[in-house]
């Protein structure tokens, strides 16, 4: 047993001289685990954290009511239930408009569907998450995006332009 301890504190010097730093620190240091292990907890060691004082005239960030993420001031799950109703009616619209009405009521309740989709996902994930997913996960997923966006827009605009 003195063996390894013996050669233990050499390798330490070693390791000192080369790091700069004293073998007490480097005691310490290896030592921390066996300390916490003793003590029952490393944070045990360590001192309470301080309070932060208040600024005069505004709440503290522990007393302010917790916020939910909102969408246009609509609760995400209301929004995005919502959106897909709209898109589930609009799908069933398009069914009898396109055999009784005609073409173009069919292509502007499409149009509609198809934005109230992409707005239930809006709501679903957030408009920052499903912007930077659609746009900056990388160039295909990009011109997918762009593409369908596009193809919403042309429909929107024959319909339109036919009415």
């Amino acid at each position: 047993a003195r063996s390894s301890s013996g050669s233990r504190a050499a390798l330490d010097r070693a390791r000192s001289a080369a790091l700069g730093r004293s073998s007490q620190q480097l005691g310490a240091a290896r030592g921390r685990g066996t300390a916490a292990r003793e003590s029952g907890s490393a944070r045990a060691l360590q001192p309470p954290p301080q309070p932060q004082q208040r600024q005069p005239g505004r709440k503290a960030e522990a007393e302010a009511e917790p916020r939910r993420d909102r969408c246009c001031g609509v609760d995400p799950w209301f929004g995005m239930m919502t959106c897909v109703c709209v898109s589930a009616l609009c799908a069933i619209l398009d069914v009898v408009f396109l055999s009784l009405v005609g073409v173009e009521a069919f292509l502007v309740v499409f149009a509609i569907g198809a934005v109230a989709g992409i707005q239930a996902m809006v709501f679903f994930f957030g408009p920052r998450k499903y912007c930077g997913n659609t746009l900056c996960s990388g160039p295909a997923r990009r011109w997918i995006a762009v593409t369908y966006w596009s193809l919403i827009g042309l429909t929107a605009f024959l319909a339109a332009w036919s009415l």
